[in-house]
């Protein structure tokens, strides 16, 4: 499990990271990421009804948490990160899944990480 101040939970935190935040974009799961004033990263996940009932809606849950605790070495400090999954992702593999994932990280720890990049606005 992911430790509680690696955690993204509040509805008005996640209304800003989509907001202000910027987006990348994978077959099966969107990120948005957005630079936090904080010493450490923090994740969340967001799966739509579109995706299928409650135990299908957790099943992806719980498989991103796993994912994204495995790959924590892979998430820049100091940024906010939501992952949006598609109605596609229940159908990949797992190995598929964590594909994506570590996809769109490096994706975003070129644009935004290592240029510390932050969208207007």
């Amino acid at each position: 499990m992911l430790k509680a101040e690696n955690r993204l939970r509040k509805r008005q935190d996640f209304h800003r990271i989509y907001k202000r935040g910027i987006s990348f974009v994978a077959s099966g799961m969107v990120l948005y990421i957005r630079k936090n004033n904080n010493a450490h990263f923090r994740v969340g996940f967001s799966v739509s009804k579109k995706v299928g009932k409650a135990v299908k809606r957790n099943k992806v849950k719980r498989r991103l948490r796993h994912i994204a605790r495995n790959l924590s070495a892979s998430f820049c400090q100091g940024f906010d990160y939501i992952f949006i999954a598609r109605p596609s992702l229940i159908y990949l593999p797992y190995d598929k899944q964590v594909e994506q994932m570590t996809f769109l990280l490096n994706k975003a720890r070129k644009k935004r990480c290592e240029n510390g990049v932050e969208k207007n606005g």
